[in-house]
């Protein structure tokens, strides 16, 4: 019974490693699309070009960190495949790619 519940704990390792670490790069992701926001509700115009900079630092900042997760996600061992609930693989992909991360230009869209 408890070599059971440690197989268990152990095989839904990885996916709670990756699942937190997804939703670090949702929250990144919804960072930068915020901060742009702030920048076309503020008319980059009104805003100082200090504070812009320092926005759009903040922005890359994000990015850095969304590729910094992703490259940890894919480096998220998976267990043997002859066990039960195991992930496939010799490693866990992430399913985030650097193109879903956008930026706004005023009101244009860009794909990075």
């Amino acid at each position: 019974m408890l070599r059971t519940l440690f197989l268990r704990s152990l095989m839904s390792m990885p996916n709670t490693v990756v699942k937190r670490l997804q939703d670090r790069i949702a929250d990144a992701k919804h960072d930068i699309e915020s901060t742009e926001m702030h920048l076309v509700k503020q008319n980059e115009s009104s805003i100082s070009p200090d504070q812009v900079q320092g926005l759009r630092g903040l922005q890359e900042m994000y990015r850095k960190r969304i590729v910094k997760l992703d490259a940890e996600i894919a480096s998220v061992p998976s267990l043997r495949e002859d066990n039960p609930g195991s992930l496939q693989g010799s490693s866990v992909q992430s399913s985030v790619e650097l193109s879903d991360v956008t930026s706004l230009k005023g009101s244009k869209v860009e794909h990075l």
